[in-house]
């Protein structure tokens, strides 16, 4: 590959692959809003020709999911849990990359902030779950 710079290349590949998660993102938010612009589309056209809409259709996302398996809800402190894991997660692979990118900077240190986001979602968790709510 004599046609780009070594030093070009090596700033090049870190930052295509952090390009990809923020392309999956965006390409979900695309599938989303079209998912729910065809089922907007389909109650309209039900209400213009004067059927009745069914239940499913007007229930959101989020309910739809909890009707498919009411045989195992999630538990009410698992959002804390898995914000906590992917947030320390995330820090984490967002510190080591800038620190083996940019070795000399002292730009990882952005990492610790969604890091330590998810260590207080990860405390949090962990006082609710032993601490339930009252009835």
């Amino acid at each position: 590959m004599g046609w780009i710079n070594p030093g070009t290349l090596g700033t090049l590949i870190p930052l295509v692959a952090l390009m990809i998660p923020i392309v999956a993102i965006i390409a979900g938010v695309i599938e989303h809003r079209h998912n729910e612009s065809e089922r907007h589309e389909t109650m309209r056209q039900l209400a213009k020709s004067g059927q009745p809409i069914p239940v499913e259709l007007l229930r959101n996302r989020r309910q739809r999911r909890s009707d498919e398996s009411p045989s195992s809800p999630r538990p009410a402190g698992s959002a804390s849990l898995r914000a906590g894991l992917v947030l320390t997660a995330l820090g984490l692979g967002i510190a080591s990359t800038l620190f083996l990118v940019i070795p000399e900077s002292t730009s990882w240190a952005w990492g610790l902030i969604p890091a330590f986001i998810g260590v207080a979602y990860l405390v949090l968790w962990r006082i609710e779950s032993t601490h339930p709510p009252a009835a």
